[in-house]
């Protein structure tokens, strides 16, 4: 894994390599590091509607977290490359929850 990761930053500098885990899907997005966690959010929601992995509603929220910190949506990919794991990669776990509004 570490050789592809270092492929990627290879063939791609200056972007950043994100995998985001839904449930037991994998979403790996290779971004810009100016994009922000709310733009992010709206990609994957838009990959988990296209593979149809969830029945997925206006009703539903999306949150990420990486390792135990809740994501901001103005975050940025790039501040989140910084403080990556020894992966190479950033490793968003996606959650879903009902909302009511």
């Amino acid at each position: 894994m570490e050789d592809a990761v270092a492929r990627i930053r290879k063939r791609h500098p200056g972007k950043v390599p994100c995998i985001v885990h839904f449930k037991e899907h994998k979403h790996k997005f290779i971004v810009a590091p100016d994009i922000t966690m709310a733009e992010l959010m709206q990609y994957t929601r838009r990959q988990i509607k296209k593979n149809q992995e969830a029945e997925f509603r206006a009703t539903k929220a999306l949150f990420f977290m990486c390792g135990k910190k809740m994501l901001q949506g103005t975050m940025t990919a790039g501040t989140l490359d910084h403080d990556i794991n020894n992966t190479g990669t950033v490793d968003i776990t996606c959650l879903e929850e009902n909302v009511f509004g």
